[in-house]
């Protein structure tokens, strides 16, 4: 709480004033500065509950809350101010620089405080063009993007007004405050900042907005609809597309089906060597496809999404004449969390209603258990166009629930994009909404990457565990990476057609990397052609074919790094997840001489695994995500 206490002491300077009279000033002074301060944050808390509120009650409670904050910032200088027995202490010699810098640090804190009034203001303006009813039919991209141009107005009103404040919360001498209360100024300082550095990302946000609704003229995006139970680099076999217009923030699908639909001709085959089409695959899926050509439907044979995306759009326009600008990728979790915000879905003659929590799940038994449909794999598709007409929809006080289902599908890598526009393109790498090797450019980085190539979907039945031994040798540090793969058909539902697990597996490290060998693998018949700056790369293939029902396999990498640590004697190895897959376990020992230390952690986002003379640490890697303003201050 921003609250000044007076300090008067009985001797010294303060005995050359009325005591009495001058605590009777300071009581009142501070007991207005508490009053403002309270009703400050009951402002604040109301608030930040109005874009529940469609009634737009909260906001005109707010506003009475801190006008009344205002009046008791007001009044707690203008007591100071003309306080005699503060005014005559000022002027003696002996008390003027004892008293003079308390009343100037009061002068400030009210100014402060009536300077964040005015930005609760500007929030209460900003909350109620959000939670204003349209009276119109327009979708919920359009009245974004018309919400985002009404605000921008009292945008610049809040930044101005925040920079007041700042000016006067940094000309305070938190020498003169009690230390109880210097930890209130110092969190005010923090408050402001962020409130302006809220807004600075807001602006520079929205015409990334205007961009991606159509605000700046129509867009095409392609949905790829992919399934991880078969597992590609790129995060799961890409079953079924979408292709999305977004004109003036209103979202329509123009076409959706299976991919077989657009990857083949009519007698079910592909181009060939040497026919007319043919397209070559890299190099080393020429062991899965053949002399077939490369499709769309495996286009995401690279870890990197922007490159998949490239790749996607070309076929895109090569198989459906479509020039999408951007790329989405979504798997059954991401539309779980989406659906999570929409609300359960009901696919229009099937009677069937699928809701978030357990729509993964669902999707995979109801296209691989007994008497699934002919048209099981356009099943998702139809899911996932109702669920961007629902999206489309949404109402304003939805928006930051769909920001963090969008988040969260991101960051665990469930859904990943691309855009045409670099600009559009760097922001949604910032937010980490979008795959690529090794994002931090961290020296040492470890991304394990397996696509299955069986035709089967025997990743919905596998689990992968990685147990990592790294030992400071001198000036490097060896890395020992053990993959443990189980898989158990002992479940619900498993397809009628063998789980074979043939997976190409790639272990991505930096380039500096020596001493590198792999183990457990069959070699590739034709040697990968990948090649990504920075990164080196140990690949190979496996089979599992499970007996009883349950099979495993191991694979072992090993290698060397330079040890450079950073000023308190610890390195950081960045471990990427890959898209699609569930949490594995990662288990790292490290050694250092006689000192070993152990800990674990779990890959539901990437990790940041830090070892050296702090110890030992595994922690999640997350990014900011995308964020509507942040105005409750």
């Amino acid at each position: 709480m921003l609250i000044l206490l007076l300090l008067i002491g009985s001797g010294g300077a303060g005995a050359y004033f009325e005591y009495g009279q001058a605590k009777h000033v300071q009581d009142v002074v501070v007991a207005e500065f508490t009053a403002a301060q309270a009703d400050l944050q009951k402002a604040k808390s109301t608030l930040a509950n109005s874009t529940s509120d469609k009634t737009g009650d909260s906001i005109n409670e707010a506003r009475t809350y801190n006008a009344s904050a205002r009046t008791h910032f007001q009044n707690g200088r203008r007591i100071a101010d003309t306080s005699q027995v503060l005014t005559t202490a000022a002027g003696l010699p002996y008390a003027s620089s004892y008293v003079k810098p308390r009343l100037k640090a009061i002068d400030e804190l009210a100014d402060m405080g009536v300077a964040l009034t005015y930005t609760v203001d500007d929030a209460a303006a900003i909350d109620e063009q959000l939670v204003k009813p349209s009276s119109d039919t327009a979708s919920g991209g359009a009245k974004m993007l018309a919400v985002l141009k009404a605000i921008q107005p009292q945008l610049d009103k809040l930044k101005a007004d925040l920079t007041t404040a700042k000016v006067a919360v940094d000309q305070v001498d938190i020498s003169v405050l009690p230390k109880s209360q210097q930890s209130a100024l110092t969190l005010a300082k923090t408050t402001i900042d962020k409130g302006l550095t809220g807004v600075q990302t807001m602006k520079e946000l929205t015409p990334i907005i205007f961009e991606i609704l159509g605000g700046n003229g129509p867009r095409t995006y392609l949905i790829e609809q992919i399934n991880p139970a078969e597992l590609r680099a790129g995060g799961g076999f890409f079953g079924s597309y979408a292709v999305l217009n977004a004109s003036g923030g209103d979202l329509k699908q123009t076409k959706s089906g299976a991919i077989e639909t657009i990857d083949y001709n009519a007698q079910h085959v592909r181009p060939q060597v040497g026919q007319k089409g043919y397209v070559s695959p890299p190099a080393v899926m020429t062991e899965f496809l053949g002399t077939n050509s490369w499709t769309l439907e495996d286009s995401n044979f690279f870890p990197d999404f922007p490159t998949n995306a490239k790749w996607a759009e070309y076929f895109s326009d090569k198989e459906m004449q479509v020039k999408p600008d951007g790329v989405f990728s979504i798997d059954p979790v991401a539309v779980g969390y989406l659906m999570g915000v929409t609300g359960p879905i009901t696919v229009p003659g099937t009677g069937i209603t699928v809701e978030g929590g357990s729509f993964a799940d669902y999707v995979f038994n109801y296209e691989n258990g007994p008497g699934a449909p002919p048209s099981r794999k356009a099943f998702l598709g139809e899911v996932a166009s109702l669920l961007i007409a629902k999206l489309a929809t949404l109402p304003p006080p939805a928006w930051p629930g769909l920001l963090t289902a969008l988040n969260k599908a991101a960051q665990e890598h469930h859904m990943q994009v691309s855009f045409n526009n670099q600009s559009v393109q760097d922001q949604m790498a910032k937010f980490g909404w979008t795959q690529t090797l090794n994002p931090l450019k961290a020296p040492d980085f470890a991304m394990d990457v397996e696509s299955n190539f069986g035709g089967t979907k025997a990743n919905h039945f596998l689990t992968r565990r990685f147990d990592v031994t790294l030992a400071k040798q001198g000036d490097s540090l060896h890395h020992k990476v053990v993959v443990q793969l189980d898989e158990n058909l002992n479940a619900p539902v498993v397809p009628d057609y063998p789980q074979i697990y043939r997976a190409y597996c790639r272990f991505y490290m930096p380039d500096s990397a020596t001493n590198r060998k792999v183990g457990g693998v069959k070699a590739d018949d034709h040697a990968s052609d990948e090649k990504e700056p920075g990164v080196a790369l140990l690949d190979g293939w496996i089979q599992i074919t499970p007996k009883n029902k349950v099979g495993s396999y191991t694979v072992t990498y090993e290698y060397d790094t330079p040890w450079h640590p950073d000023d308190h004697g610890s390195e950081l190895l960045f471990w990427q997840k890959q898209s699609g897959t569930n949490p594995d376990q990662l288990n790292v020992t490290f050694m250092d001489g006689s000192k070993t230390l152990k800990a674990s952690g779990t890959l539901v986002t990437d990790l940041l695994v830090s070892v050296g003379d702090s110890g030992l640490t595994i922690k999640p890697n997350q990014t900011s995500g995308a964020s509507l303003p942040s105005i409750s201050l």
